[in-house]
This record gives structure tokens, sequence and C-alpha cells, in this order.
């Protein structure tokens, strides 16, 4: 019945999500190596299909292209932003302290006929500001610290996304085998459709953030805005 149904959902659900919490620290490079892996399913998938290459050679050859992105990224990208990075931490105090003169100076906005109190929105503002300056140096010497635990967790989280994409599709195929033969049409049916739309959701949200960080980085850096790598990754992450 469709009663027995849905409690059986929130069941596996809830004792799911205990399960999760119980082994947190160590799932996470497990959910984001299933997560990468369905993402890029579709694409070694199909390039398997219309090469006959084995599948094991076109994961090594995105893993190389991969590799390839982190090297320009770690040799050209990175420096730019961790130069700006330390750069912004440096200029917060100047903007907090622009942002008072500004608001000395003009306490109301008007936009559109509709006033805004500048007063208290600055303060809020200048209070999360005042926060991040003292967080910031923090959270880095955290992540100096946790360098080692960082590696290992790449290194499980890239040898689970090879199995993943290896036999993903057989591990969910053997799981279907296990439900009773009434229900596993329906079931198959369903997990389906919430395939094509998550999935879809999914490329959406990175091609997203792609085009948003590239977009506000080449015009923030025409407008010779300062920090203007780090605004607009911050922005492309933080738009979903």
């Amino acid at each position: 019945s469709t009663r027995a149904k849905v409690i059986t959902v929130w069941v596996v659900l809830v004792l799911a999500i205990l399960f999760l919490w119980r082994v947190l620290d160590v799932a996470i490079p497990f959910f984001w190596a299933i997560l990468v892996a369905y993402v890029l399913h579709p694409l070694i998938k199909g390039l398997n299909r219309l090469t006959r290459v084995p599948r094991v050679v076109w994961i090594l050859l995105v893993y190389l292209a991969v590799g390839g992105l982190i090297y320009w990224g770690v040799t050209f990208l990175i420096p730019v932003v961790s130069r700006q990075y330390r750069e912004l931490v440096k200029s917060i105090g100047d903007i907090v302290a622009a942002i008072q003169d500004y608001i000395t100076r003009q306490k109301e906005l008007v936009i559109l006929g509709i006033h805004l109190d500048l007063q208290t929105f600055g303060e809020q503002v200048v209070e999360w500001l005042t926060g991040l300056v003292r967080s910031l140096p923090g959270q880095a010497l955290a992540g100096v610290s946790l360098v080692v635990g960082t590696v290992l967790r790449i290194i499980v989280f890239l040898v689970a996304t090879f199995h993943c994409l290896l036999f993903g599709e057989r591990w969910v195929q053997n799981l279907l085998s296990l439900v009773p033969p009434p229900l596993r049409e329906e079931l198959t049916a369903l997990l389906q459709r919430i395939h094509l739309a998550f999935s879809a959701y999914l490329r959406a949200q990175l091609v997203r953030i792609v085009l948003v960080s590239i977009v506000l980085g080449i015009g923030l850096s025409i407008l010779q805005v300062r920090f203007a790598v780090v605004l607009a990754l911050f922005s492309g992450l933080m738009d979903i």
C-alpha cells in the first residue's frame, strides 16, 4: 500500500541519516567519491560505448585530465588566489573603516523611493567583517596543521571514485536484485526518474559555478577591481 511504502521510505531515511551521523568523518571522502562518480559516469559510459575502449582506460584518461587541471591550478591559479587572499585579509580593516566613514556621512540611502537605514545595516556588515578578520588567520593555520589528514582523504577519495566509476553500475543492479520482484519494476522506474532529475540538476550547478566564476573574474579584472579572482571564485561557489 502507499502508506506502507511511505513509512518504509521514512524509516530507511532516518536510519541512513543516523548511520551517516555516526561515521561522518570517515564517510566524507566516500560521499564526495560517490557524487563525483555519479556526475562523471554518463561521460565514461558514453565514451566506452562510442569507442569500445575499456572503461578503465577512460577513467585513467579522465584522472590525467583532472590532474593536468589541478597542476595548472597549483602553478598558476593558487599563487594568484593566495596573494589576493593575503591582501584581502590585510585590507579588511581599511574596508571596515571606509564603510563606517560612509555611514557617518550618509545615514540613509534611497533606492526607487525606498528609504534604507544604513546605520543598522552597516553595523551588521562591520560586525561580520570584524569577525572575519579574527577568524581567517586561524582557519588558514588549521588548514596547514591538517595537511596530512587532507592528503589521506584525497587518496581515499581517488581510490573510491575509481571503484565507483568502474563497478558502480554493477553494485546498483545487485542492490536492485535484492528487492522482491513485485516491487522491483516500480522501484527501478522511480529511481530512473530521480536519476534523470538529480543528474541534470548537478550538471547545471557545475556549469553555473564555472560560468559565474569566469564571467565575474573577467568583468572584475576589466574593471580593475581588487581581489578579482578571489571574489569571482567565492561568488561562483556561493551562487548555488
